[in-house]
Formats: structure tokens, C-alpha cells, sequence
């Protein structure tokens, strides 16, 4: 595949990537606008204050949490051996990840 091929595959991902973006910025803000009608009268600019300060705050507080990931409200049963998942079972060990390497 030619450079210019690879660079232009890669403008189409960027641009394709931003429209997504922009679609979820709207569903975000008109979801936000149904919820909470006085909203509309914040300027764009204030807006954008409360969604970077937000921004800022959750993946600030995401990492510090520690929160086990969860499948259907229950804890992930872990594979370190020795200890079983809550409702009894044994814990199931991830397979093939890392094998034969």
C-alpha cells in the first residue's frame, strides 16, 4: 500500500471519527436538555465549562475508585487459584492468553 494511500486512509478515520463524536456530543446534549430544561438558558461557552469540568472530575475519580469490573451487577470471579467466586463457584482461569508464546 502506497504512503499516500495509508495518509489518506487515515484522514477518512479522523474525519469519520469526529462526525461520531459530534453525534454523540448531540444525543449527550439533548438527553442533558430533557432532563434538565433550564439548561437552555446556560451560554454555549458555560456549557463547555460544565462538560470539560465534568470531564476533568470523572476520569479523575474513575482510576482512584478501583471498582472490579462487573458483569450484570456481579463480581468478576478472579482466577488467582485458591479462592472461589461468591456463589461458590470455582473461579474459571482465562485461557490462551499468552500460551504458546
Amino acid at each position: 500500500m502506497s504512503t499516500k494511500k495509508k495518509i489518506a486512509d487515515i484522514d477518512k478515520a479522523i474525519e469519520e471519527m469526529q462526525q461520531r463524536r459530534d453525534e454523540c456530543f448531540k444525543h449527550i446534549g439533548k438527553a442533558m436538555y430533557e432532563s434538565c430544561p433550564e439548561l437552555g438558558d446556560m451560554s454555549v461557552a458555560d456549557m463547555r465549562k460544565a462538560g470539560r469540568y465534568l470531564h476533568k472530575l470523572l476520569t479523575k475519580k474513575a482510576p482512584s475508585q478501583g471498582a472490579a469490573p462487573t458483569r450484570n451487577g456481579a463480581p468478576v470471579a478472579s482466577d488467582s487459584g485458591g479462592t472461589s467466586a461468591p456463589d461458590g463457584r470455582e473461579p474459571m482461569p482465562v485461557a490462551g492468553y499468552g500460551e504458546g508464546m
